[in-house]
């Protein structure tokens, strides 16, 4: 279940260029030396606040609740004018000097650079808004999700956000509409499940929660508003199934350039994608290498994929689902605490439920939410979608088999202690610094669960 070294050409050296030294003019003081550092704070200080200002429901994942009532605005001019924006913050941060700053900022410095430099390259060559209708989807619904899982007030102050941000769906996706002007196929596709997954948000999610709210005109104001809502994404699926999906383009591949920049500038990765994949089929070679010996130690007759296949039919069933991965991640961190293989910070904790209904189309086994790194409450969610009981006895045993017992204490390992978990709990100690919250790859994370 998926729960989501090559020698290097050497770059030459430039050759050095002697320079005059110039002396300030008699009479005249020399220029002061910028503070690189101080001046290094305040840039970040100030891209950090632009990014959260203008990606409210990516503030309030944060823990930051200023913004909790508004969604992304999706208007031309306003997408423009972020696209202008990065490159002027791109252009800003190169401007200052290494000199000066202190180790963690010339790391973050190197960092926010390159994410930059991605962020403009992709949308020049590949903008996100004009390829993927299930963006808007998306980025409303977890919005409103958001509210749900995060402090964002009592009951009554919680479900006014939410109500406030309904409300501004139906226009979200009026204007992914107009933006959406190069779909690709899959995007449209997985659009489709993120929109009936939206459908169940309105009717489960929001339902359950207005249960909490005793003020009854909040109350019905915000079953008023998730009504609008669905409405008004029964039309955007009705649009993605008439108009968008038969004009899109079955060529969603990036090239091998632009794959070769997400490797180097994102992913801060030594390889290019010839050298990396040829390190992936050395290792899928040793890994099968490794299947084979083992599976004949369980089995000396059997091939090892008849082996995992025999290992898959030991599973909890769909009522023991939640609790045994529970229990599991449990044991981990009491195997982490006695064995004092790491220190674990105080206060945190992993919550283990059911997959939201909304997010089931397109999380069919798991998935795992982290601490908000500005809320004190350091809890981390792991969700786990249970058997569809409209499917057949065959498909529901098939899902079933991708949570074997055997595979669910290495996720609890690789999701909760001491793997994601763990780490981006420690993560948020960081928060100080205000680009560590924003800066991150796939790489990183999943490079430790990994390893873990």
């Amino acid at each position: 279940m998926e729960t989501q070294q090559v020698p290097r050409k050497k770059a030459s050296k430039p050759a050095a260029r002697k320079t005059a030294k110039s002396k300030p003019a008699r009479g005249r003081s020399a220029k002061p030396a910028v503070d690189s550092q101080k001046e290094f704070d305040k840039l970040a200080k100030r891209y950090f606040d632009w990014v959260v200002r203008n990606y409210p429901s990516y503030a309030t994942y944060l823990g930051i609740h200023e913004y909790d009532d508004r969604l992304t605005d999706y208007a031309p001019s306003a997408v423009a004018k972020r696209r202008e924006k990065v490159r002027e913050f791109y252009r800003q941060f190169k401007e200052i000097p290494l000199t000066g700053l202190d180790q963690d900022s010339k790391i973050d410095r190197h960092l926010i650079i390159d994410q930059l430099f991605v962020e403009d390259k992709l949308n020049r060559k590949l903008p996100h808004e004009e390829r993927d209708p299930g963006l808007f989807l998306d980025d409303g619904v977890y919005a409103c999700y958001c509210i749900t899982i995060r402090d964002c007030g009592d009951a009554e102050e919680s479900a006014q956000k939410m109500t406030a941000r309904l409300l501004g769906l139906p226009k979200m996706l009026g204007q992914g509409r107009r933006l959406v002007t190069n779909p690709t196929q899959v995007n449209c596709a997985v659009a489709l499940l993120s929109g009936a997954g939206a459908i169940n948000f309105f009717k489960d999610t929001v339902a359950k929660f207005a249960k909490r709210v005793k003020d009854s005109k909040i109350r019905h104001a915000m079953r008023d508003a998730a009504q609008a809502a669905e409405e008004a994404v029964e039309d955007y699926m009705a649009w993605l199934k008439t108009d968008c999906m038969p004009s899109a383009t079955a060529d969603f591949a990036i090239g091998q350039d632009l794959f070769n920049m997400l490797l180097k500038k994102q992913h801060q990765l030594p390889y290019d994608s010839e050298e990396l994949f040829s390190v992936g089929r050395r290792v899928y070679k040793e890994t099968i290498r490794s299947l084979q010996a083992i599976s004949r130690k369980l089995h000396p007759t059997y091939s090892w994929d008849k082996v995992v296949e025999i290992l898959k039919r030991d599973h909890p069933t769909n009522s023991e689902l939640v609790q045994y991965y529970a229990d599991e991640m449990k044991r981990a961190k009491r195997f982490v605490i006695e064995h004092r293989l790491v220190d674990i910070p105080e206060g945190e904790r992993i919550d283990v439920v059911p997959t939201p209904e909304f997010a089931r189309p397109t999380i069919p086994y798991a998935a795992y939410i982290p601490p908000a790194p500005y809320e004190e409450e350091q809890r981390g969610i792991f969700w786990v979608t249970p058997v569809d009981r409209d499917k057949s006895p065959a498909e529901m045993e098939e899902q079933l088999r991708g949570h074997s017992v055997h595979g669910i204490v290495v996720t609890a390992l690789h999701e909760a202690y001491p793997g994601h978990h763990l780490q981006m709990t420690v993560a948020n100690q960081m928060a100080h610094r205000p680009l560590r919250a924003l800066l991150g790859t796939s790489v990183f994370a999943e490079g430790w669960a990994l390893y873990c």
